[in-house]
Order: structure tokens, then sequence, then C-alpha cells
């Protein structure tokens, strides 16, 4: 039986959650899961890793929103994007898995994960136009969901034109600190 990862958090720091720069960690907890695995199996375990991705700059929008909620949940303070894209750059400089730039960059997101496991990586919009989501995912055999029936997550109120202008700000900040190109040159998917 094979180990299936399809969860965003298992290929996630506390950085790119949190956006505090403080300890660092050595590996995504899907690299130490898989080790574990490996270690509890007798033969070498089958490992795959489900990873949607998405366009970057909303995807690091929606990423800068969820961490800005769960700061305020969490009685810290809130940082504006300039100072959380500053943070999630230099995570990404020191290693590049400790950043919530890591899923944005796409080739190397998928080349981190296959030192370890099968990718099965899909686009975002790909799994919008599914009308078989497991599939799609690269579980095939399960019931036959459409990815528009699915209850949907992390939907931030807010405006078409306050979001836009929030991506204008992460491209412009993204591009002053020379990282627009490390995304587009390992886009894969939107």
């Amino acid at each position: 039986m094979p180990l299936f990862i399809a969860s965003e958090r298992l290929s996630n720091t506390d950085l790119a959650i949190d956006g505090c720069d403080r300890d660092h960690q050595l590996e995504l907890p899907a690299d130490s899961l898989a080790r574990a695995f490996r270690g509890l199996t007798s033969h070498k375990g089958r490992i795959i890793v489900s990873a949607c991705l998405r366009d970057p700059i909303p995807h690091l929008v929606s990423r800068y929103i969820r961490c800005q909620t769960n700061r305020r949940f969490a009685g810290q303070p809130t940082q504006d994007i300039g100072s959380y894209l500053e943070i999630q750059v230099s995570g990404y400089h020191r290693a590049e898995f400790d950043s919530a730039l890591f899923p944005i960059v796409h080739k190397k997101f998928i080349g981190y994960h296959r030192s370890f496991a099968e990718v099965h990586a899909y686009g975002f919009a790909e799994i919008n136009r599914s009308e078989d989501a497991f599939r799609t995912m690269g579980i095939g055999g399960q019931e036959i969901i459409s990815y528009k029936e699915l209850p949907r997550e992390n939907a931030a109120s807010m405006t078409k034109e306050d979001r836009t202008n929030l991506e204008c700000q992460v491209r412009a900040k993204l591009a002053k600190l020379d990282f627009i190109r490390e995304i587009e040159g390992n886009q894969l998917f939107e």
C-alpha cells in the first residue's frame, strides 16, 4: 500500500505558514513522513506526492491573506505585503523549501519532492475544470466528483479590485527583490 501525500501543510514550514522568521526547519514535514514510512516498511514502500500548483501571484496573495489571518487569531502583529515578501525571499535564499515562495517555483518544488517520492503535479485551473477531481489528483477509482461540487475553502472576503491591487503590489515587490524571474523561469501551471 503506498503512502499518498496530498496535504499542502506537509509541504510547508512554519515560516511559510505564519511568516515568523525564527528557527528554521531543515526539511519539509513530507520529507520526514516519507523517511518514517520507509523506516516502518520492510520494502521500499511507494510514496506519491499529489501537488496542486497554482498561478504564482494569485497563490501568493492567498497565502499572504491566510498568514495574516492566522497572525491576527494568534494575537501577533500583522505584516504589510512588502515586509511579508522580504521575509519569504530571505527564507527562500537560506533554504528554498523554507518559504511560502517555494510552491510557486513549480519546477524546484517538484524536483525537491521527487528526491523522495513520485510526484503527480497538476494545475489549479486543471482541477477546476475537472469532472473527476480524484483522478486529476492521481487517485482514480474513487467516487467521481467534480471539483466544483466540493466545499470552497480559504475564500477571503475581498473585492476583486482589492485582490487585483494586492496582486500588482506583489508583482512589483517581487520584481524589486529580483525574484520575479525565479518564479517565471520555473512556472509550469496556471
